[in-house]
């Protein structure tokens, strides 16, 4: 596409693939492929951004709209593998501002040198759920909430390969986030922002996990500074300590998935490839996406024709015309 598609305020737009087809909104240059200011409901589409030195956090979706609806959509950004003059902003490659509600179905990002997803907040704090959607890259959700209300996150059948799942950019307001029956590979759970320490990231962060996967390193960065000495660790009900959890295992380091270099790299990458390794738990199929459902083309077709995709929409159309 030429330019950045901008959805203007006030415009209620839908947008999703046409039966049988597989559409791909792709840029030559590093910019943001589409920004809405409106609610916003989007189907079955793929997003292509080239690599590129990003010193301006450029996400491939912005929605500053009171709400989002995404299913069945595939991201694809390949690293920048050229010298690094300074580090670039973290940023999420769908990035969600002033939500009311965010809902996040069948879904794939792969950035290995970006993120997920980034939510942040300057006045409203709503809710938002992923699920059964693959998180690929260096971060996978970065949270930043100035709201006075609490953000209420929920991940269900998520599969995140990152070098960190959870970055908190806030202490400013209580952050809940609740995962089950999804699978997280990282070496570090969470990473916090500078200005933060122990102490505020255990008032920050509500964590509530049950029946998911865990492989990594540590829950939290090393370099997390922590004045008083606390033991962070011991203040979270974390990992096997969860009902129908476990660690199976040390998480490789971040270089594992820099092997997708170019965006055909990233067009070959299948969804299963990410899911949970056979003996990980006694039933792997109940942990992780079902490969089936995610991504566009005959995935999203075949969901088009279910009962949750007609509940899905439902739910969409009433919170897009919520004011």
């Amino acid at each position: 596409i030429p330019e950045t598609i901008q959805v203007p305020a006030d415009t209620f737009l839908t947008i999703r693939a046409a039966a049988g087809h597989r559409p791909v909104l792709a840029v030559k240059e590093l910019r943001t492929i589409l920004v809405t200011f409106s609610p916003l409901i989007v189907e079955g589409l793929t997003f292509e951004q080239p690599p590129g030195l990003d010193q301006n956090g450029t996400v491939m979706l912005r929605s500053d709209g009171t709400s989002l609806f995404m299913a069945n959509c595939r991201f694809l950004r390949p690293p920048w593998i050229g010298k690094i003059t300074r580090p670039g902003f973290a940023r999420g490659e769908i990035a969600v501002s002033n939500m009311r509600k965010c809902r996040i179905t069948n879904c794939e990002v792969y950035a290995p040198d970006g993120g997920g997803l980034r939510l942040g907040s300057m006045d409203l704090a709503g809710s938002a759920r992923i699920e059964n959607t693959a998180l690929i890259g260096k971060i996978g959700i970065i949270l930043r909430n100035l709201a006075p209300d609490p953000w209420n996150l929920k991940l269900s059948r998520c599969v995140s390969r990152s070098f960190t799942f959870l970055e908190l950019r806030t202490k400013q307001t209580p952050i809940k986030v609740s995962a089950e029956h999804s699978v997280i590979r990282s070496p570090h759970f969470c990473l916090v922002g500078a200005m933060m320490t122990a102490d505020d990231l255990v008032a920050t962060l509500d964590w509530e996990g049950r029946s998911n996967i865990y492989e990594h390193v540590s829950f939290v960065s090393p370099m997390l500074k922590n004045p008083s000495g606390i033991d962070v660790r011991k203040q979270f009900t974390w990992g096997d300590e969860e009902p129908g959890s476990a660690l199976p295992g040390t998480a490789d380091q971040y270089g594992e998935h820099m092997r997708y270099q170019k965006i055909e790299d990233l067009r070959a990458i299948v969804a299963s490839d990410f899911g949970p390794r056979i003996g990980e738990m006694p039933q792997p199929e109940n942990y992780g996406l079902d490969p089936k459902t995610v991504g566009p083309g005959p995935a999203y077709h075949r969901w088009r024709e279910t009962k949750d995709y007609k509940a899905w929409i439902e739910e969409a159309r009433q919170a897009c015309l919520e004011k």
